[in-house]
């Protein structure tokens, strides 16, 4: 989740950001879904797609961290 924050404050209003290891599981123990998921939630962004274990996001106007 901390990855996610430090990278949205770099970013430009409607920018994409993009990642992998988007599922349930592996050594991670769901880490990267559920932050993933919790950041979309809170309206920091919205999901462009999602793929196999790889995602996209699109920054939001409304929020900064």
């Amino acid at each position: 989740k901390k990855d996610l924050e430090l990278y949205f404050s770099k970013m430009k209003e409607g920018g994409l950001m993009t990642g992998d290891d988007y599922n349930d599981g592996g050594w991670w123990k769901d880490g990267v879904k559920k932050a993933v998921d919790e950041f979309v939630e809170n309206g920091y962004a919205e999901v462009v797609k999602l793929r196999g274990n790889q995602y996209i996001l699109r920054k939001l106007s409304r929020h900064k961290l």
